[in-house]
């Protein structure tokens, strides 16, 4: 499993490979995802991870289209 690190800006697209870390994102079926500060990340198509980690802070995710965590939160 890699975990990968939201970089994006506020509003910025989760799909989008640039905006995570390390490169090669975004995260897929098995890898986590960390969002560290506040801001908004949309979701336009289906998505599938293992877990999701937001930190302390304020932050919304869109979603658009199913988005599934199949482990925790």
């Amino acid at each position: 499993m890699t975990t990968y690190t939201w970089t994006g800006a506020s509003g910025a697209d989760w799909s989008l490979a640039g905006d995570w870390s390390p490169a090669g994102g975004p995260p897929g079926i098995g890898d986590a995802a960390v969002i560290q500060s506040g801001g908004t990340v949309s979701v336009g198509e289906a998505e599938s991870i293992d877990a999701l980690s937001l930190a302390a802070g304020t932050q919304l995710l869109l979603s658009a289209a199913p988005f599934t965590v199949a482990g925790s939160i």
